[in-house]
């Protein structure tokens, strides 16, 4: 509108804008981790496991199937969600990875590894467990930050 002279001036150029809010790092023990994820039931058990075991952030969970798995090493292919360039190997703590083999094991050959669940479903389950152990505003999210080593 500026440009076509509409406006004598930027009616936004002296509001300024509010302050930035801190950054979100909420931190949960390895003891509470552990207890969260042993009382889960499956297969909320091996993604809150590779949450907190690996700090893989939900969206690259839930997108995990058969080939990403490197049992050897314990590692698992994340796959960037935004872009390709953000695929990387991520190790999964030994405690953790006892979570998804118990997980593998009951799943057929080549099917995706946590088919049919969604990011909302995970979330609540998450949100009632830590409100059943007593970790006030703690959210999944902010497990991808963790490396439960």
């Amino acid at each position: 509108m500026l440009e076509i002279g509409i406006l004598a001036g930027n009616p936004l150029r002296d509001i300024a804008p509010p302050p930035p809010n801190p950054p979100r790092t909420l931190f949960l023990e390895l003891d509470d981790a552990q207890r969260l994820v042993e009382g889960s039931d499956q297969p909320y058990r091996a993604i809150f496991a590779l949450a907190y075991g690996a700090g893989l952030e939900i969206s690259a969970i839930l997108a995990l199937v058969e080939t990403d798995l490197h049992r050897h090493n314990q590692a698992v292919r994340a796959r960037g969600t935004k872009a390709w360039p953000r695929d990387r190997i991520a190790f999964v703590a030994p405690w953790a990875w006892a979570h998804l083999e118990a997980h593998l094991s009951g799943l057929t050959p080549g099917e995706r590894i946590f088919r049919g669940i969604d990011r909302w479903e995970a979330g609540d389950y998450h949100r009632t467990r830590c409100t059943a152990l007593g970790l006030v505003g703690y959210r999944l999210r902010d497990a991808r930050l963790h490396l439960g080593r």
